[in-house]
């Protein structure tokens, strides 16, 4: 009897590990994989930019919101200005096949790659740095 017991209580060890390598090998959405902040940082002898872009999932599916803070710094005379910030947002479904959220009414895409540890937004590239 004893026997039968260590063998239910392995067996129940067993289902148990069992049900955690199946629910960690499975692929999470891609929505997931998308969502998060990037940051992205360009300097030049004349300017500094910063840009965060936020990325949201709206419905659970396709429907992402961006938000894109750029902030600016002119250097004039080797002396650093006051920094510009804007702020816009934008919506945009994202095509798993493709990798790319398509910004509605704007002529932008956001290519995702690696994962969606990093992505391309027209020329400027952004590396993700939080998850959400």
């Amino acid at each position: 009897m004893k026997e039968i017991k260590i063998w239910l209580l392995d067996a129940g060890s067993a289902l148990a590990c069992l049900a955690v390598l199946i629910l960690a090998s499975c692929d999470r959405s891609s929505g997931d994989k998308v969502t998060g902040t990037y940051v992205s940082t360009e300097s030049g002898e004349y300017s500094i930019s910063k840009d965060t872009l936020l990325i949201l999932n709206v419905d659970g599916e396709k429907d992402y919101r961006v938000i894109r803070r750029s902030g600016f710094q002119k250097i004039r005379s080797g002396k650093l200005q006051p920094e510009e910030i804007k702020v816009q947002e934008f919506f945009g479904k994202y095509d798993a096949e493709t990798a790319i959220l398509a910004i509605e009414g704007e002529d932008k895409r956001i290519r995702f790659f690696a994962g969606g540890k990093s992505l391309l937004l027209v020329k400027r590239e952004y590396q993700k740095v939080l998850e959400p």
